[in-house]
Parts: C-alpha cells; sequence; structure tokens
C-alpha cells in the first residue's frame, strides 16, 4: 500500500495515484484546473488568433514567436538607427567586424582569397579604352551636418572625420569584471558581462534554476502552473 502524501497547498494527507508523483491532492488540483479554465483567452501578438495561455504569453506558436521576434528585432533597429550618434557607432562596429572576419581568413599563406580584378583592370586585359572619371560629387553627413566629397566605391553617410571618430569609439577597450566567475578581461563591447561562452551559459542555466526555485516556494503559483501544464498537454492530445 502507498504512503500517504501531504498536498502542499491545503495540507490535507492524500493517496498517491498511478506513477507520476503528485504533489497535491485531487481536490486542489481540480480547483487549479477550474481556475486555469475561466482565464480569459490571450489574443496572439503576431497573427490574432484567440488562445489559453498564461498571463506572460504572448504569442499562440513558436512560428509566430519567431515572426514576431523578427519584427519587433527590425522595430527597435528602426529606431535604433534614427539617432545619427548611434547609427554611426553601429557602422563603425559593422566595418570593424568585416576587418576581423578577412584577418581570420588569413592575409598570405594558405587559405588567402585570391584578389578579383576591378572594372578597370578587367577592361585594360580585354583592350578596352579606360572609363572617362566619375565626378566627384558631394554628400552631407548625418552626424555633423558638414559638407564631404564622397569617398571610395560604396555609399557613405557620414564624413571621415566623424567615421574615424566612431571608430576610436568602438576600438576603446574597456576592462569588465566576469558577472559569473569574477575574471577581469579586456573588451570592446559595451554591454559584454562574461567573459567566455561557458560563462554566460552558466549563468543562464542559474538563473532558470533560481526562477524555478522561486515558483516551487510558492505553493499556489506552483500548482496553476501544473495546472497550465496539463491543460497544454490536453489540448496537444485533442489536436492530434
Amino acid at each position: 500500500m502507498p504512503e500517504p502524501s501531504v498536498c502542499r497547498l491545503c495540507g490535507d494527507s492524500f493517496e498517491q495515484r498511478g506513477r507520476a508523483r503528485r504533489t497535491y491532492c485531487k481536490r486542489c488540483s481540480t480547483r487549479a484546473d477550474k481556475a486555469i479554465a475561466k482565464r480569459p483567452l490571450v489574443e496572439c501578438g503576431e497573427c490574432g488568433n484567440k488562445f489559453a495561455g498564461s498571463g506572460r504569453a504572448r504569442y499562440c506558436s513558436p512560428a509566430c514567436r519567431v515572426d514576431g521576434r523578427r519584427r519587433s528585432d527590425r522595430e527597435y533597429m528602426r529606431r535604433y538607427l534614427a539617432d545619427p550618434q548611434r547609427r554611426a557607432v553601429f557602422v563603425a562596429q559593422q566595418r570593424a567586424r568585416v576587418a576581423s572576419r578577412r584577418a581570420k581568413e588569413g592575409r598570405g599563406g594558405e587559405g588567402r582569397r585570391k584578389p578579383r580584378r576591378t572594372r578597370q583592370q578587367a577592361g585594360r586585359a580585354a583592350g578596352r579604352a579606360p572609363r572617362a572619371a566619375a565626378p566627384v560629387q558631394s554628400a552631407e553627413c548625418r552626424l555633423c551636418g558638414g559638407s564631404f566629397a564622397t569617398y571610395g566605391g560604396t555609399y557613405h553617410a557620414h564624413c571621415k572625420r566623424c567615421a574615424a571618430k566612431a571608430d576610436r569609439i568602438v576600438a576603446r577597450v574597456r576592462r569588465v569584471k566576469c558577472g559569473m566567475c569574477g575574471k577581469a578581461f579586456a573588451t570592446t563591447h559595451s554591454t559584454a558581462k562574461y567573459c567566455s561562452d561557458a560563462c554566460r551559459a552558466e549563468a543562464i542555466r542559474r538563473s532558470r534554476k533560481r526562477s524555478r526555485r522561486r515558483l516551487k516556494a510558492d505553493p499556489e503559483r506552483h500548482a496553476m502552473e501544473l495546472a497550465r501544464t496539463r491543460a497544454w498537454v490536453a489540448s496537444k492530445k485533442d489536436a492530434g
């Protein structure tokens, strides 16, 4: 005969049934299921369909969650790049990433890419007459507002002085203390908190563990979470 267990919510003794180890008696579990069933349906933030979910749920499916996060990221970047100072730093970060990637690919020796010929070099090799030089155009710097002559083969939104200033900001080395192991490390990223991917993964694991511990410390909240899980499993079985 199985030993009786004590319900974490009401404190009454009850007998275990089935293979799963239950934390709450049948009466408290039924009460939690009724409370979950009475909650109003949530409108999906991406497709607009209504679904039964928790107060924190915003999307009805993983596909809507991915699409919603992509749309949110695009809107955030649009607002972020509307600031000329932030845009200049962002462009400088892109230049730094391209330079580091090219340095990793190798400059000289094995793994070096063959340089591509420009249009002028290809025209000379084919015996064509050289093209007339394009007229120098002027543009307005989006950061300082001054006029500057365009340079290079790509479009530039900032003059050389503002671009160099942003490059110096991005290349500035900061000494940061790792939030996980406490080791001091040098970085150029303004939001860096951990010295390695292992420390970042361990910090996320500990944060989730603390969240689960807080959830289990509240019996009523834990009962509602289990009832929500049962409702989700039942909906998946009905859909299948």
